[in-house]
């Protein structure tokens, strides 16, 4: 199987990259970044004192980073002397945790999958340990760890129904590469179902962090310009990617048109797409101009990490990503707050929305026809939709407390000298 890998799959990878890159400007970045990897990394790591024990958490990009730093946080707050060293695949991933992060010693990104860099990436960081959040498990760097001795975890690990992994021949492959994971922690259930046909190990469902993660932000202060009275209704629609934008602007520019009290806050799933929406709506303002206190009728989101507080305004709130087949964005974000909540009919990358629209927390839309019924409706009799607003609510609280579970799982699996510590 490794052979299969290194010397058919990987060497065509590898060869279509640079043609790759003149195309898509986020590959052409994420080759970039690397080019120094090693070196940075080296020097970082010379930083840390050579006794404190290292657990390398890589996260694909910003989302998984964010479920896996509860995680970490609880793990330090039992052993401060842990060494976290984060690795990324992704860019944004990486530049959003930041130069300074407090539960972060050292940040990489991790090298191109290949036995070479596996190698010394492993050889240069030294792990007991490895918490990958979710699923992004690159071949040969897992097969090098267990040559070393690390153990590897898989938090929050899901397996959605459209994945390929569990489909044909990759079976067979997964089957293989999976056999080198030490334990898995679920989101659910059915993740832990499907999981078992490519994954014979110890699974232990624990849930998701996200819920955890959600709740807590949502208690924050928010420090928004933006201010709206109680007779306003504000719709929120967050990661809009243009298929979203056909079906949904329509309704708002008759339901602007016809309700002065009907506010609309524009989220882009691409900021390049901002002048775009501003076009469409001229009244629009943008949210980096807004003056304190003001209420725009619409407001067009013009950067980046806004969009999960500014869902607290939303009485509506649409969840993009659900009208192509790009993956649901983060219902839970919105959920948090209650609002009644829109998805497109692709909704089923999210486990969380499967589970809500079978719960009747989440309204599926279809077209542009069902939208503007249901809006309609909405603002004419608010109250009808307060069973299915508070249901939305309440799937996120009662779904917490899944870093605490992980967290316990984990210790039991680190039977070495340094886990001992913790406990």
């Amino acid at each position: 199987m490794s052979g299969l890998y290194n010397y058919l799959f990987l060497p065509i990878v590898l060869a279509l990259l640079p043609l790759a890159k003149i195309f898509n400007k986020k590959i052409a970045q994420s080759l970039e970044v690397r080019k120094n990897l090693f070196a940075e990394l080296e020097e970082n790591l010379q930083k840390l004192e050579q006794n404190r024990p290292r657990i390398l958490v890589h996260s694909t990009s910003v989302g998984e980073w964010l479920q896996a730093e509860s995680i970490v946080a609880r793990l330090k707050k039992r052993n401060p002397q842990l060494a976290v060293i984060a690795s990324f695949f992704s860019p944004s991933g990486y530049n959003f945790v930041g130069e300074n992060h407090p539960l972060i010693d050292v940040k990489t990104y991790l090298p191109l999958d290949t036995r070479r860099n596996a190698k010394k990436f492993f050889a240069l960081i030294q792990p007991k340990f490895w918490l990958i959040s979710k699923l992004d498990v690159w071949a040969n760097h897992l097969w090098q760890a267990k040559k070393m001795g690390v153990k590897v975890f898989l938090s929050c690990a899901t397996l959605t129904k459209i994945s390929g992994r569990d489909k044909g021949l990759s079976v067979f492959f997964h089957r293989k590469l999976y056999a080198n994971i030490d334990a898995m922690f679920p989101i659910s259930r059915q993740d832990k179902l499907r999981l078992a046909k490519l994954y014979a190990g110890k699974m232990v469902v624990c849930g998701d962090t996200k819920h955890d993660l959600v709740i807590a932000a949502s208690q924050k202060p928010l420090n928004a310009s933006l201010h709206y009275s109680s007779d306003e209704v504000v719709f929120v629609a967050g990661s809009i990617w243009a298929e979203g934008a056909k079906v949904l602007f329509p309704v708002f520019e008759k339901i602007l048109s016809k309700f002065p009290k009907f506010k609309l806050i524009l989220a882009p799933h691409d900021l390049r797409f901002v002048d775009e929406f501003c076009r469409y709506f001229p009244q629009a303002a943008r949210y980096s101009s807004v003056k304190k206190g003001a209420s725009p009728q619409v407001v067009v989101v013009d950067s980046i990490g806004q969009l999960a507080g500014l869902y607290r305004f939303a009485q509506v709130a649409y969840v993009g990503g659900g009208f192509a087949n790009f993956g649901l964005h983060n219902v839970i974000e919105a959920a948090v707050f209650a609002p009644l909540l829109w998805v497109g009919p692709q909704f089923h990358s999210s486990h969380e929305a499967e589970q809500m629209v079978s719960q009747k927390a989440i309204t599926v839309i279809s077209s542009t026809q069902q939208a503007e019924k249901e809006l309609l409706e909405f603002l004419q009799n608010r109250q009808k939709f307060d069973k299915q607003r508070k249901a939305c609510g309440d799937y996120v609280r009662k779904n917490q407390g899944a870093t605490e579970k992980i967290v316990r799982a984990l210790l039991v699996e680190m039977e070495s000298s340094e886990a001992k510590r913790f406990s």
